[in-house]
């Protein structure tokens, strides 16, 4: 019974450690050659700009009614209303890959990728 109860033990607090871990910095799409080329030419890879005129936000240069309707789209509610710039490098990677896979390039038609 005792090694049981250990066993036990050692399962809950691994269970538990690893549910605190940080979410990944990037998603799995992050190094997708047409996102990483998205990513350079509308922010030089930078996730917390905002463009002059501030209409397009983050890494991906979003407008917000684009990331809300795309939030909305990949079932990512909990997104929408947030400023992608403030968005995580995970999510504002997720958001663009879910964006590409609706839409295609057409988004970004004029950045050359």
């Amino acid at each position: 019974m005792k090694s049981l109860r250990s066993v036990l033990f050692v399962l809950v607090a691994t269970i538990g450690v690893s549910a605190c871990l940080p979410q990944s910095t990037a998603s799995s799409h992050h190094d997708d050659p047409f996102l990483a080329c998205v990513r350079q030419h509308e922010s030089g890879g930078n996730y917390s700009i905002d463009n002059p005129n501030g209409l397009y936000h983050g890494a991906y240069q979003f407008l917000r009614s684009t990331w809300d309707a795309t939030a909305q789209h990949a079932a990512r509610s909990n997104l929408v209303g947030v400023d992608p710039h403030d968005a995580s490098v995970f999510d504002q990677d997720e958001m663009a890959w879910a964006l590409y896979q609706w839409q295609g390039k057409a988004p970004w038609y004029g950045v050359g990728c």
